[in-house]
């Protein structure tokens, strides 16, 4: 949905001289999701002696009103570093690391070691972060 608001922003198509491009923050996004959004979702073509993968023409850029005006997606997510400590502890031993309170707020969330272990293996990013960048350029019409 988002997508389509940043392509509605802009009242001009692309052409040779004009590129538009829409610059997105990812980091809660799946890049299949991303690629589903934008060129279709996957679907699996199996025939009688073939087994293949094509997309649906559900995607954003597969609509005039969108692929016209956007020529492409940046999208930016922040690297995070391993915490080294947590990554070569087991999960129960990351788990018994937690103070009574932490311990109370995972279990309230449903957390198990193994979770618990995941989320806490990665680092606070810095204010100052490295970042992972994919750009989604436009199929040719």
């Amino acid at each position: 949905m988002h997508l389509r608001i940043a392509g509605g922003a802009f009242d001009w198509e692309i052409e040779r001289k004009n590129i538009n491009l829409i610059v997105m923050k990812a980091d809660n996004k799946e890049d299949m999701d991303i690629c589903d959004a934008l060129f279709g979702s996957e679907c699996e073509i199996i025939r009688k002696d073939a087994h293949s993968w094509s997309r649906k023409d559900d995607g954003l850029y597969s609509q005039p009103d969108f692929s016209n005006k956007v020529a492409g997606v940046n999208a930016i997510k922040r690297k995070r570093d391993r915490n080294e400590e947590a990554s070569s502890l087991s999960p129960e031993q990351v788990a018994s690391r937690l103070s009574a309170e932490e311990s109370e707020v995972a279990k309230t969330c449903g957390m198990t070691p193994e979770t618990i272990k995941e989320a806490l293996e990665l680092k606070d990013p810095t204010p100052i972060a490295d970042y992972n960048r994919t750009l989604y350029a436009s199929p040719p019409n």
